[in-house]
């Protein structure tokens, strides 16, 4: 049995201290403001009931004090809690952390501001003097072993002393206890917008693409460079991006290199940066996205365009984790997961000599194959429709709805583009139907003849 178990109404007193007249000494005055300035410097709970176990010695001639903590209770319609204490904590915080809540003369007498004081045993005694507003119930909690001349209505100075920086600290550790959920609840929040954001254009009804997320999934915390393969148009940089934000990098950032919208040149400069030098003609040193995607994630479109000089650099910093700027003699230190897509057969350019070896076989392992849409067919009007909505509102068209005709076309045709080409035929078939509520099967045709 704890010691909190172990109270009658013989062991616990209950003392007014309300009419007691408490006349500070001027050193008491000057102790407080350095106090003061102590907890309005930073100085917290520890500072507080270091000097509150200094002062409480004097006040109450007590022998010894064994634990100093305060006591916060936010009341019964609030499942909140807390001790802290001053030093290393006691064997009975658990039990002393429901005191409060669970005592209800306890908490009568704190809130009108009585001392109570318990004899746990004949060598020790517990104080709990009241630091309370309207919004919590509070005590410090002061335990320890009682002088000859114990006098627990001399404890009116303490409350006359620590009561005021006690409810501030109170007040100040509530507010950021309610930051704290405010975080977790605003992190909560955007966080389902963001997946929202990330899977609204992602479906998964067809069975091939249930295993394509179920392997994203997979990849998530893996740090191993990953390597896209399908046609083009599939989806294979929104699953990079669904990976990003999905995986520990989402603080990071995440950038996209088309290796085919830059001349070979300029790949270079933009994968590893330069220095500055007459050299490479750059006035000033520049990163490169290696350097840039610092804890994020570097997504590489058609790495297949890359020239066999680029591809070289780029086997180093995969296995060394370091780029070298163009011009410079130091390598520099990379931490950004890597991933790669390409819509080209890999290793007949590596029969041609297009294509490193040493590049296909560290990015062979690690392969992700998105398939094209035809194979797809119950995603077919899931994202047409997807696409129907959007496209009716950016253009603020009426269109709404796909008639049987233009469903039973969308779902037989090829679509050679995969999801790219049914985005623009959707697109172009809004454009044309703005007007109207159903879209019609002669609203692509038109366009595409």
């Amino acid at each position: 049995m704890s010691d909190f178990d172990q109270k009658n109404g013989e062991e616990m007193q209950f003392l007014d201290v309300s009419a007691v007249e408490v006349d500070l000494p001027e050193s008491t005055h000057s102790m407080m403001c350095g106090l003061y300035r102590e907890l309005a410097s930073g100085g917290g709970w520890q500072v507080l009931l270091e000097v509150l176990r200094r002062e409480a010695l004097r006040c109450l001639d007590m022998e010894s004090i064994q634990g100093c903590a305060a006591l916060i209770w936010a009341g019964p319609e609030e499942f909140y809690q807390e001790v802290v204490w001053g030093g290393e904590q006691e064997e009975s915080a658990g039990a002393l952390a429901c005191l409060l809540a669970r005592d209800q003369s306890l908490q009568s007498a704190l809130k009108t501001e009585q001392i109570v004081v318990r004899h746990l045993d004949d060598a020790r005694v517990d104080l709990l003097i009241p630091i309370s507003d309207e919004k919590f119930l509070g005590a410090f909690y002061i335990i320890g072993v009682p002088g000859p001349g114990l006098e627990p209505m001399a404890s009116a100075e303490l409350i006359e002393l620590f009561g005021p920086p006690g409810v501030q600290l109170i007040r100040q550790h509530r507010m950021r206890q309610t930051l704290r959920s405010c975080q977790e609840e605003n992190r909560y929040f955007r966080e389902r917008e963001r997946r929202h954001y990330l899977f609204k254009d992602l479906v998964c009804e067809s069975e091939v693409m249930r295993q394509v997320y179920d392997e994203l999934h997979e990849r998530t915390e893996d740090e191993d460079p990953l390597w896209m393969t399908g046609e083009g148009g599939t989806g294979k940089e929104l699953l990079a991006r669904a990976l990003h934000h999905l995986g520990s990098r989402q603080e990071g950032m995440l950038i996209r290199l088309g290796c085919a919208d830059f001349p070979p040149e300029l790949v270079d400069f933009e994968l590893f940066g330069c220095v500055a030098s007459e050299l490479t003609g750059a006035v000033a040193a520049r990163k490169g996205i290696f350097e840039l995607a610092e804890g994020g994630t570097i997504f590489l479109d058609e790495i297949d365009r890359l020239s066999p000089m680029v591809q070289g650099k780029l086997v180093r910093v995969l296995k060394e984790k370091e780029v070298r700027r163009i011009g410079d003699v130091m390598g520099r230190p990379v931490d950004a997961r890597f991933i790669a897509s390409s819509h080209r057969d890999l290793e007949s350019l590596c029969e041609k000599g297009q294509f490193r070896r040493d590049l296909l076989e560290l990015l062979k392992p690690h392969r992700m194959h998105v398939p094209p849409l035809r194979q797809r067919q119950k995603d077919i009007l899931p994202l047409a429709r997807i696409f129907l909505r959007k496209f009716a509102n950016r253009y603020d068209g009426r269109c709404r709805e796909i008639n049987e005709e233009l469903a039973g076309w969308l779902t037989s045709y090829r679509w050679p583009g995969n999801v790219r080409q049914l985005q623009t035929f959707l697109e172009a078939a809004v454009l044309m139907a703005r007007d109207r509520e159903v879209i019609e099967l002669q609203d692509l045709i038109l366009e595409h003849t």
